[in-house]
């Protein structure tokens, strides 16, 4: 698999023209700024990309739409939703924020979803845990690919 081509960080509002399936990120940035990244602590240290999320898409215009919508079908979107409402530290802390999203294109979905995997997967190596609004490692228990990733 070669190095990913990641897009610049596009606020979360503005459309993809992307049709491709794709792995994408999302991130917490300030608001109306040339995209300034907002650091976020994690368990093993500081994120300084302020990664939110790491999914795939088939579509990445669906899926910020979905993330966007308020009654959506994007679990993690609802959950910023839920988070952002009812947060009060939240709320005080990144108050002029707004999110924005990267992606990486992948030659089909099953490419998409082995690079979501993995990316996952070193997130928690360098981090400590997932990204905030990831629930979950993927095949967690896969050691085999652990000690890939590990010694990669």
């Amino acid at each position: 698999m070669a190095k990913l081509q990641w897009s610049d960080w596009t606020p979360i509002t503005k459309e993809c023209s992307q049709s491709s399936p794709v792995v994408y990120r999302i991130a917490i940035a300030k608001k109306d700024t040339q995209v300034e990244l907002i650091p976020i602590g994690r368990l093993a240290g500081v994120d300084g990309d302020g990664i939110l999320l790491i999914g795939k898409a088939i579509k990445m215009e669906t899926r910020r739409r979905q993330f966007l919508n308020p009654n959506g079908a994007h679990s993690e979107g609802i959950l910023f939703k839920l988070i952002k409402a009812y947060s009060r530290q939240f709320q005080e802390k990144y108050a002029n924020s707004s999110c924005v999203y990267s992606y990486a294109v992948a030659s089909d979905g099953a490419e998409a979803l082995k690079i979501k995997q993995q990316q996952i997967k070193k997130y928690v190596m360098h981090y400590g845990e997932t990204p905030p609004l990831n629930s979950a490692i993927p095949d967690r228990y896969n050691y085999d690919e652990w000690n890939q990733l590990f010694n990669a």
